[in-house]
């Protein structure tokens, strides 16, 4: 409980305005469990320290997240649907996070379409500026497994979802008529008129093309 009003200004200040903290009966056992550890860390890296979080990951995951990332990148959507429970938060935040590091760990980093992959070359980690899209909105599919994912520069990402561009058949780019770009095309979406998707190394990574059927 807290001892003091006002936001704590340092370590030090905490420390003289924060008596103690108490964990929920429930989540204290939770935490007991190795995996469930890692799964709640994974989970606050991501919804609080988005933009440095991949210096603290743990150089092996625990037996849980490997097989989070083994059911997203192998199992058809109709068998991962089963595993998923909608009414636990923090299990959608962590497979939230584990989706968005999958898609851009399977396609390279690198966006889709632009082509754009950032590399540090200091000291400090760049943080990734892609987004981990779903092709059918989670909201309406629920489907978290790599063949719904792509890899995309924010403003495409956005462009995506607002339908002003799709991906036919044949993996290539096709542009909405229903816009116009008044002003730097060189930097717009047009441009990408036509363009060959990027795809991932392995086959069985490639996007549905169920789900952009579904998206069209």
């Amino acid at each position: 409980m807290l001892i003091s009003s006002g936001s704590p200004r340092s370590l030090g200040h905490l420390r003289q305005t924060v008596a103690y903290a108490a964990l929920d009966a429930a989540l204290w056992l939770l935490l007991q469990d190795r995996a469930t550890r890692q799964l709640f860390r994974e989970a606050l890296l991501d919804r609080y320290f988005p933009q440095t979080r991949f210096r603290y990951r743990p150089t092996a995951g625990p037996d849980a997240l490997r097989d989070l990332d083994r059911q997203m990148l192998e199992e058809p959507a109709a068998v991962y649907h089963t595993r998923l429970n909608l009414t636990d938060e923090v299990e959608t935040a962590v497979r939230s996070a584990v989706f968005k590091r999958e898609v851009l760990r399977v396609y390279d980093h690198t966006c889709a379409i632009s082509g754009l992959k950032l590399v540090s070359t200091g000291t400090s980690a760049v943080a990734p500026l892609l987004n981990a899209c779903h092709i059918v909105p989670w909201a309406v599919s629920h489907d978290d497994t790599i063949s719904n994912g792509l890899a995309l520069c924010p403003n495409l990402h956005r462009a995506f979802d607002r339908n002003l561009f799709w991906v036919d058949e044949a993996y290539q780019v096709r542009m909405a008529t229903s816009f116009a770009e008044l002003g730097g095309q060189a930097y717009g979406i047009q441009q990408f008129e036509g363009v060959q998707l990027r795809l991932p190394a392995l086959p069985e990574w490639h996007p549905g093309q169920e789900n952009f059927k579904k998206q069209r």
